[in-house]
């Protein structure tokens, strides 16, 4: 180390401690790394300034001690990554091991021993395999297996590639030993059973990815219910599954007491998988309060599954204990998916984002392709005239009832996001009139989609006081089973809802404006526009609006302008193209920059 630091600059007279830590400022937290990235390329710049400061980084360990190795091709590097391990000295290492392109029997012969002696610090460990080169992998894989990991925290197992089929060398696979005694968090994007049932005592989070495009191991209901049995301290649980519902027998014939899964310390359950896998493994898991709920449910129709799937979404309201004071309730539904969602009323005075309570998303089957039905719902086209609704429409009638039950309707703010023509709403709002009727707690709606004529009739009823009969069919019997076939049905609601009596008022009848104080919904916000609902001329002026924003809409996508076109594959043969006044508005009347 130099002496004689007089005529050096302010930085280099710092102590070595000072500059330590100054160094690792270098380093943003968070840090998210492809297989392009270069993990050391901020230690080397460092590293590269001045000898000083080389001397001091190259005895900063943790400099060092983020540790990747993906690039194979080249086997000269090898005396590299013998001086990458040397200067992580002691340090606990963060090692990432991507097995793709290049690797081969001398990387598995060269590499393991290398491998050996940093196994016993590393404490995060992020292995990225190319399945097609498992059996060339065999004495890495074996390592694994034999290894003690006295300080590993987290793993994490994703393909280097999409398996197209079930992997058959599985008994080549990575198999960590029963000892793990440091482990928090596993992530695993292929197989369920890298790390053995006894080791995931401890583990608080944990994520799995076990589908088709993975290869879909042979993963079933009941091994995933054994599995996270085996986890009593988890807190966040994420799955994204493709069962095997050769087992569903097992699981169906086994003991109640047996399939439930209670874990009380879990603060927040994400699954992502079709409805039918959906059903048949949310009816077991028991909620501690505060939990939080983020379901997705694929491949979803009207049917048992996903009758099943609202009952256990219900349920899950009930053993948290899920209270809607300061929080806000939205319904989105949009041409592949009907969402349901529960924020905070406020975001938190923390730095990390408030996340929310409930997230229930329904994404239907996708239409045959090769049929020329029209996508509705066969109950809604045989009780409708005009013909029936879109199937979104008969999901949003069963949810409308769920949210009821769930107490969803307590909510202090209220956001509906339609963005499909639903016209028997439009009529006489026979679901989402009721619905809104029973959100007395809100004291403002927020209309953010594109189809909100819903509204006339709705503000039709407010005036007129008229449509409480929907109320009374689309809210009766909510404790009946909801399955096709059995209990309650919306056929009886649908035939009364093409009746005028029912939702239009009588000719003279004269409006009834409730006192400010006895009307709970005061604001309606529809296009940054607050519309004051206590009092007649503002109801009148929201209906107005509506109207208006509907005829210019029809005039905004309808006009045709022929405009010549430079670009052949723009305008075709002709040479014009025709745009629509959006487009004009959008794109070429916009107000040119300055300079």
């Amino acid at each position: 180390m130099p002496s004689n630091l007089s005529g050096a600059p302010p930085i280099s007279r710092l102590p070595t401690e000072i500059l330590d830590i100054i160094f690792l400022f270098a380093f943003p937290s968070g840090r998210h790394f492809t297989i392009l990235d270069d993990p050391l390329r901020q230690s080397r710049v460092v590293s590269h300034v001045c000898s000083r400061w080389r001397y001091v980084a190259l005895l900063n360990s943790r400099l060092w001690n983020e540790v990747t190795f993906s690039k194979w091709r080249r086997k000269e590097i090898l005396p590299w990554i013998e001086e990458i391990i040397h200067r992580s000295r002691r340090s606990p290492v963060y090692l990432r091991l991507w097995i793709g392109d290049g690797w081969d029997k001398f990387w598995d012969r060269n590499f393991t021993p290398l491998l050996f002696t940093l196994i016993h610090r590393v404490r995060h460990l992020d292995i990225r395999m190319d399945y097609s080169l498992l059996h060339l992998a065999r004495t890495l894989t074996g390592i694994f297996a034999y290894c003690t990991f006295p300080i590993l925290e987290s793993i994490s197992i994703t393909p280097y590639n999409v398996v197209r089929r079930p992997v058959d060398n599985r008994y080549l696979d990575f198999v960590f030993p029963h000892s793990l005694p440091k482990l928090r968090r596993v992530e695993y994007d292929m197989n369920f059973d890298y790390v053995p049932l006894s080791a995931l005592a401890n583990i608080t989070h944990f994520k799995l990815t076990s589908c088709s495009r993975y290869g879909n191991p042979w993963f079933s209901p009941i091994q995933c219910l054994i599995a996270l049995r085996s986890m009593p301290q988890l807190e966040e649980l994420h799955l994204a599954i493709d069962f095997n519902l050769e087992d569903m027998t097992n699981l169906i014939g086994s003991d109640e007491d047996a399939r439930e899964l209670s874990l009380t310390k879990l603060k927040h359950f994400h699954i992502h998988a079709s409805c039918l896998d959906c059903a048949m493994i949310l009816p077991y898991v028991a909620f501690p309060p505060g939990c939080t709920f983020d379901v997705t449910c694929t491949e979803s129709e009207i049917d048992d599954a996903h009758g099943i799937v609202r009952l256990a979404v219900g349920d899950w309201a009930e053993e948290t204990g899920l209270s809607m004071t300061n929080k806000t309730l939205e319904i989105a539904v949009h041409s592949d998916a009907v969402c349901i969602t529960v924020n905070p009323l406020t975001p938190s005075d923390s730095n990390e984002p408030s996340r929310p309570y409930l997230i229930f998303n329904t994404l239907l089957r996708p239409p045959d392709n090769d049929s020329d039905e029209e996508d509705t719902h066969p109950l809604l086209s045989s009780s409708l005239p005009h013909g029936g609704e879109p199937i979104q429409y008969a999901l949003l009638i069963f949810l409308a009832r769920t949210m009821h039950r769930m107490k969803l309707t307590q909510a202090a703010e209220i956001y509906i996001n339609i963005d499909i023509p639903l016209p028997i709403e439009v009529f006489s709002a026979p679901i989402l009139g009721p619905f809104i009727r029973a959100c007395t707690s809100a004291t403002t709606l927020h209309l953010i989609g594109t189809e909100n004529m819903f509204m006339s009739p709705f503000l039709v009823s407010m005036m007129f006081d008229t449509g409480r009969t929907f109320d009374e069919m689309l809210f009766n019997d909510l404790e009946m089973d909801e399955y096709d076939g059995g209990g309650w049905t919306p056929i009886g609601l649908l035939e009364a809802s093409v009746k005028p009596e029912l939702s239009v008022p009588p000719v003279g009848q004269k409006p009834r404006l409730r006192s400010p104080k006895d009307q709970t919904l005061k604001t309606i916000r529809y296009m940054y526009t607050c519309f004051d609902m206590t009092i007649y001329e503002g109801q009148c002026r929201l209906r107005d609006f509506l109207h208006w924003k509907e005829r210019q809409s029809k005039i905004v996508d309808d006009l045709l302008w022929h405009v010549p076109c430079s670009h052949p594959f723009v305008g075709g043969d002709s040479g014009f193209a025709e745009l629509t006044m959006a487009d004009m508005i959008h794109h070429y009347l916009k107000k040119p920059h300055s300079g």
